[in-house]
């Protein structure tokens, strides 16, 4: 698949480009960037999240707490190597409301990626993978709704998370 150039809108400056023009859809109903999989395809089970906002990075450590094999690695949205993964998927790198998981030469974002990561789990955390049933279109909605309130709700850092030297290792950037 080629992706279409971006098309920005006069007033917004946001891209404008249907949602076709840059997602294809795989038979498991998971989002993924067909253009970007050369680009990620050597990051296998990375995590691109928000290093300034609280809930983030308490997600990012209740990961850490629950992979207990260390499958996943993550990689601040804010970084250099961040925000060119980020716009890369065809996110707008200042504006990082959407979790995206890089695993075997897929782009998962919002809540595929937030279920991908669950499934990892072991014991009852497991069981949260039953909301793939939920449609992908509602189960983003109520994303967006958490993700747009995130730093109202949680608040945020003025800098990004500094990993403890026992989990540095699990870093990039």
């Amino acid at each position: 698949m080629t992706v279409r150039p971006k098309r920005v809108h006069r007033s917004s400056g946001k891209d404008c480009r249907p949602l076709s023009a840059v997602w294809d859809k795989p038979a498991k109903g998971m989002l993924f960037l067909g253009a970007f999989n050369a680009v990620t395809s050597k990051y296998q089970n990375l995590i691109l999240f928000d290093g300034v906002c609280n809930l983030c990075t308490s997600s990012v450590r209740f990961i850490i707490r629950h992979d207990r094999e260390a499958v996943f690695k993550f990689l601040s949205i804010q970084s250099e190597l961040g925000r060119e993964l980020y716009s890369a998927a065809g996110f707008d790198p200042d504006d990082f409301n959407t979790l995206v998981l890089l695993t075997g030469g897929r782009t998962l974002a919002r809540s595929d990626a937030a279920l991908e990561i669950v499934k990892q789990f072991a014991g009852v955390w497991r069981m949260f993978a039953v909301f793939r049933i939920v449609p992908s279109p509602l189960r983003d909605w109520v994303y967006g709704v958490i993700a747009r309130n995130r730093y109202r709700w949680f608040g945020r850092h003025d800098t990004c998370m500094i990993p403890t030297e026992d989990i540095r290792q699990r870093f990039l950037g």
